[in-house]
């Protein structure tokens, strides 16, 4: 299916999209968001503003697409079907421009006053810190060579149109900008779809996010979860200067 740049108004659709894609899933649904069964839809108030902060980044090196599907007439388009985030990631940070810094400032004020009305009830906020926790155990994957690639932070397919090669046409469209700037790609993979990454061309599995240092609490609670295998393709070249957990 056909896909295209993400517009403001994609945002609410985008995010519903996503919820229904992550709803089950170990990671999104069941550790971060564990009374989804009381609250629904409150998955998809955590969506809808981390898109709206995405597509506020979007520039050449920020990029956010929807796929949809044509209208039999192919003149127009009936709905979204999926949606993909890429994100450019370099050893050293480009700083963005002014005007996408004065984007990213508002929905920045946006999403807090939206948060405040709308709170995601569904999540643990506990459980939300192992994003802090994690943080010294990852950044080793981004090391060297690796540092240099284009990331792919976010992909979903809607239930109703999974099998149809949407996922892998989103997909792809990183593998072609990273051939273009002679550089790899990377992403982190849900529970189950390790296999699906596979398939779409990354050939190189570091092991899990996380799951390195000292802490065997943190890494034991980690695996237990599910998912979160970081994957490669190194552009079809040997990585060069990519280093382990603790090394200097």
């Amino acid at each position: 299916m056909p896909f295209r740049e993400a517009t403001y108004a994609d945002i609410l659709p985008a995010s519903h999209i996503l919820a229904r894609a992550f709803k089950d899933d170990g990671f999104m649904g069941r550790y971060l968001h564990p009374h989804l069964d009381k609250y629904p839809c409150d998955l998809q108030k955590r969506y809808v503003r981390s898109l709206r902060a995405q597509w506020a980044s979007m520039s050449s090196e920020e990029k956010l697409f929807v796929s949809y599907k044509p209208t039999p007439d192919g003149m127009g388009e009936e709905c979204l079907t999926g949606v993909a985030g890429w994100t450019r990631r370099r050893a050293v940070a480009k700083p963005a421009g002014w005007s996408t810094y004065a984007w990213k400032t508002a929905v920045s004020y946006v999403n807090m006053v939206d948060e405040y009305f709308n709170p995601d009830r569904a999540a643990d906020p506990e459980n939300h810190k192992i994003f802090e926790k994690l943080s010294p155990y990852n950044k080793h994957h981004w090391t060297g060579s690796r540092a240099e690639v284009w990331y792919l932070n976010v992909i979903g397919v809607d239930p109703a149109f999974e099998g149809q090669g949407i996922g892998r046409e989103l997909v792809a469209w990183g593998f072609e900008q990273a051939k273009q700037d002679g550089v790899g790609t990377s992403c982190i993979a849900a529970s189950g779809r390790d296999d699906f990454y596979r398939r779409c061309g990354f050939d190189v599995q570091d092991g899990i996010s996380g799951d390195a240092g000292p802490d065997e609490e943190l890494r034991k609670e980690v695996r237990s979860i599910g998912g979160g295998m970081v994957h490669f393709w190194d552009g079809g070249k040997q990585p060069v200067g990519v280093k382990k957990y603790g090394e200097a």
